[in-house]
């Protein structure tokens, strides 16, 4: 090290001089001291450092974000988010400022940019009907499930190879449903 450099605790001891917390004849006075403030501190629930504390702001869904592209997603509950029509994006709350809304749709979709609002509106009700298809689609039989784990499950107590049951047991299912 060279004389620029110190460690931890020449750091602390100069700054608790420059502040006056403790006196500099006992190091081990100083650091007690400090503990000591520290511990103060904490009780009295003061925080130390001087970042301000920042509250949850949650911004609202405008109607006037679909002639940028933009609706509610419909899919969160609690948290608005807004949602591209054209690249189904979600983006967090944080976005729902109109320069930022500007800024994707001039960035990802910029030979959209002259749009009208009609274009949007006819897109909007596209994605929903696309939704509303790939979640019919995507929906699986509670009952096919069960059955399902169920067999996998007396496979595993039997401690037999998983590949019995692509072999043995779905060919017979299969030639039971017919």
């Amino acid at each position: 090290m060279n004389k620029r450099q110190g460690t931890l605790f020449n750091f602390c001891v100069k700054k608790s001089r420059i502040e006056g917390v403790c006196d500099t004849a006992n190091n081990d006075s100083s650091t007690s001291s400090l503990q000591s403030d520290l511990q103060d501190v904490k009780k009295e629930g003061k925080t130390t450092s001087t970042q301000k504390q920042k509250s949850a702001f949650t911004r609202k869904y405008m109607d006037s974000y679909l002639k940028f592209g933009f609706i509610q997603c419909p899919d969160t509950d609690q948290l608005l988010r807004p949602q591209s029509v054209i690249c189904a994006t979600v983006l967090g709350n944080e976005a729902m400022k109109p320069p930022r809304i500007i800024r994707h749709l001039n960035t990802k979709h910029s030979d959209l940019v002259n749009k009208f609002t009609g274009f949007f509106m006819r897109k909007r009700d596209a994605l929903k009907i696309v939704k509303k298809i790939i979640s019919q689609a995507s929906t699986i039989d509670t009952s096919l499930l069960t059955v399902s784990y169920l067999i996998s499950l007396q496979i595993a107590k039997c401690k037999k190879p998983y590949s019995i049951g692509e072999e043995l047991i779905k060919p017979s299912l299969i030639a039971a449903c017919n």
